[in-house]
Order: C-alpha cells, then structure tokens, then sequence
C-alpha cells in the first residue's frame, strides 16, 4: 500500500479496520518454546574485521613503532658521522697541542730569548747590530758572489750554537731525527685550497704575507709598534670592485684598528694622497692644521713611513705639500719638497705582538752588516725593543745556507723544530730572502708537522711573497659593494 500523506486520520482508522486479520492459534508455551529453540540452534553473527576493537590500538601502535625506527635510524647515522667528524677533529687538535707542548718544551731549554729580555747580557751584542729607527736601506748590487759569500759565513757559527745548546741541554727529539728526513706537507689540492684564504691553514696561526694579484686593490700602511721604534707595514686589501687604489688610500685609517693590534695610530688619517702610477709619483698634501713630528728620531720614522706605504706600487718620488703649496718645515731636517723611495735590500723579520690577545705581525729590522748571515742570527737572537721577539725559534739550527741560482737554499739539521709559530718563521725567512734578491726559497730536511705548513709545500721551492702583514677593507658608510 502507498503511503499517501493526504489521508485524514479516519481514512486511517477505516483502513486499518478493512485489514484481514491474522489469528495465532499457538499457545504462549508453544511460542516461547519456537522461539527459544530458534536461538539455541542458530549461529551467532560474526563483529566484521574492520569493526573489531582491537584493530585500532594495534595500527596506532605499528605507525608509531615504525616512525621510531626510522627516526632513530637516521639519528644514529648523523650520530656515528658526526661522532667521527668530532674524533678526527679531536684527534687533530689533541697532536697540535702535543706539537706546541713539545716546541715549548724544546725551546725553554734551548734558552729562547724574549723581547725584553738581557739575561744574559746579549742586548748589548744586539745593540751592534740592530739600528732603532727604520731603515731607508740601500740599492741592491744584485752580485750573485756577494750573496755565495754573505751566506757561507753562516754555517759555522750555526754549528757552533748548536754545540752550545747541546751542553746546555736542549732536548733532543729522537722521532724527529729518524722522520726528518720527509718534509711533511699538505698534498698540492689542499695546498690550492688553502691558498684561496688569507689566513692560510685553519690548525695554524693566521699567514702574515700576501701575493699581489693584478686585479687586487691594496694600500700599505706603516704604523710605528707601541712603546718602540719599530716600523710595522700592513697591507689593507680592498675588493677589486671598490674604488680606486686611491680611494683605498685616501679611507683607510678606517681600516687600521690601533687598539685592537696593539700599535701606535695611524699617522697620515687627515692627508690626501694623489697616485700617478704613470708618473711613478704620489703628492701627499697635508692640511694646515697637521702637526709634525718632533725630534731627529720622529722626523725620519715619519719620512720612511711614507716610503714603505708606497714602495709596494712602485712609487719613486713623494712630493710633499701643506694645503696644496709645494713643501713640509720640519724643525730638525727643515724644509723637504719631495722625498726619494730606493729600492731596499738586506733587512731581517722579527715577531711583534702586544699581547696574547692581539694578533701577531712581522716586522722589518734594520742591520749594520747587510749579510743573509747576520740576518738570520738576528733573527734567531733578537732585538732589544718592546713586544719584538726572535722569530725563529732556538730548537732551530741551520746545517747550510747556500745559493742557486735565485734560489736560496735552507738545509736544517734533523732535531730542529719550528715551534709554535711555524709560518712567522717560515714567511720572515721567505721576505728576508727578498729583502737579499732572491726569488725562491727551497727547505731541505724540514720537520714534520701534523697538519703542514698552510699553502707551503716545503718539498718545493717557494715563491717569495709581495706583501706584509694583510688586513681586510673597512669600507666608508654606504660604499660597500
């Protein structure tokens, strides 16, 4: 029957009243009995899969399970790499600190000079050959039998020292005398790698010398070492897209951070400085309120200051101006219109750093006896002025020191050690040997080092170095590229 939602409810009532009727002659005995047997015998219906209870707790409990071995599975990889990474890293440092442990050791005994140390009466020798202000130097003969003789000189009295420190009781190191014989080095791919970065190996000290590049922008400052009389040249590096080179000159007292190395300021802040390349000249005009220097001393530090800003570009002439009118009156040397730069040569590297917490530089120092020979002995000796230390350590001796050709040729004895400032020794050896007119300098018999020595490969001639002591760039507000 269709359901017809306009029935009234006594078309309802008749309808119901007209259905056939149903009778049940079972008794309420038989009916209970029916339906109890109906029970009993039938089978019950079965909960579907999906619908059991169980099956929730038991998907919710393999998603995590499985989310926990694979997140651990990963941990643990990086774990293990990193793990390693940390133990090579350990490892490195654990023989570096063995390294400077033993170099300390060495030298202690051996009876390392310091700077401002006269214990054993030897100022007095360095006073004869060590000059207090800067050198203007003199022109290089470039005699190659000047050289052969200035550097033989030097064997013997190397052999010498080492007998004396021996019956002083330096320490011999047995495994260097039996490995010595192999320079340890870094492979030329990481020699390469290396050489991308100013700062030379990351397990060494920073380098202390640059190559000059032809795109490279660069101005060289000298700044006078605090408390002394030493000359300190640093070479401020711009990018090759700032500016001009005398741009870079005219906004780099920015770049010199006087009290963060541990030198005198910068002298020359306020002056304006003309490069005319063509003309190999540079006009320096200072202001009228410019304050010169006073005293014989002060004078000539001031004047070959401003031959060692402007050597590195090839520089000739400095003409000299004081608010655009030709000429400077000092009170001593009086009146200088312009000022000759000569070509330098025989001068020794030494260490200078103000402090533990203050970065280190290499230092020219100027001799009375312009040898290879007494270069190097000062440099191993010392000079008796403030913060300036020898650079090459006392664990160092010199079996032979000869020439060939351009190429100066440093053989050491199988027990010398470099110390703990292994590249300020090295580089001070390679600028000297410019200093001498050498283009090369080859080590012979090298001690090993864990980590090398930076960009050097000392199973090779190296090249010498352009430029001291580099810095970068402090670009002026708002120029920077």
């Amino acid at each position: 029957m269709k359901q017809n939602k306009n029935y009234t409810e006594d078309d309802l009532q008749n309808l119901l009243q007209n259905m056939p009727e149903v009778e049940d002659r079972q008794t309420p005995d038989e009916l209970y009995n029916n339906i109890s047997s109906r029970l009993n015998s039938a089978e019950p219906v079965k909960t579907p899969f999906y619908k059991q209870p169980w099956l929730v707790t038991t998907v919710s409990a393999a998603a995590v399970l499985l989310f926990i071995i694979t997140t651990m599975s990963w941990l643990f990889d990086g774990t293990y790499d990193t793990a390693e990474n940390s133990g090579e890293s350990s490892s490195d440092e654990a023989n570096l600190e063995g390294f400077q442990e033993e170099s300390k050791s060495s030298t202690s005994e051996g009876g390392d000079n310091s700077a401002d140390g006269n214990s054993d009466g030897s100022n007095q020798d360095q006073a004869d050959t060590y000059e207090s202000k800067a050198d203007e130097g003199t022109h290089q003969n470039g005699d190659q039998n000047n050289k052969e003789a200035n550097i033989n000189s030097i064997a013997p009295s190397e052999e010498e020292e080492s007998s004396d420190s021996s019956s002083d009781g330096a320490p011999s190191n047995e495994s260097n005398h039996n490995e010595s014989s192999e320079a340890n080095i870094t492979s030329k791919e990481e020699g390469e790698k290396q050489k991308k970065e100013i700062g030379g190996h990351r397990k060494l000290e920073e380098s202390y010398v640059f190559a000059n590049r032809p795109h490279d922008k660069f101005a060289t400052v000298a700044v006078m070492g605090a408390d002394s009389n030493v000359m300190i040249p640093i070479t401020i590096i711009a990018p090759p897209n700032w500016g001009s080179v005398n741009e870079v000159y005219n906004s780099i007292a920015r770049s010199v951070k006087a009290d963060e190395w541990g030198i005198q300021e910068y002298a020359f802040k306020d002056v304006t400085f003309n490069l005319k390349k063509d003309e190999n000249l540079v006009v320096a005009n200072f202001p009228k309120s410019y304050s010169l220097p006073e005293g014989e001393t002060k004078e000539q530090n001031f004047i070959n200051a401003l031959k060692e800003m402007f050597r590195p570009h090839g520089i000739q002439t400095i003409q000299l101006q004081r608010e655009g009118n030709t000429g400077l009156n000092f009170s001593n040397i009086g009146v200088q219109k312009e000022i000759q730069i000569e070509e330098l040569s025989g001068r020794a590297y030494m260490f200078y750093q103000n402090g533990e917490n203050r970065p280190g530089f290499l230092a020219p120092i100027s001799i009375k006896e312009k040898t290879i020979a007494n270069a190097l002995k000062l440099m191993k000796k010392g000079v008796p002025a403030k913060y300036v230390k020898p650079v090459i350590p006392q664990s160092v001796t010199f079996k032979s020191i000869t020439a060939q050709g351009d190429t100066l040729q440093v053989t050491l004895t199988n027990d010398s050690n470099f110390g703990d400032k292994p590249l300020a020794m090295i580089e001070a050896l390679l600028m000297t040997a410019k200093s001498y007119g050498y283009t090369e300098v080859k080590f012979n018999n090298a001690p090993k080092q864990k980590y090398g020595y930076g960009a050097y490969n000392l199973n090779e001639a190296i090249q010498v170095p352009d430029l001291l002591n580099p810095k970068p760039f402090n670009f002026p507000p708002g120029t920077a590229p």
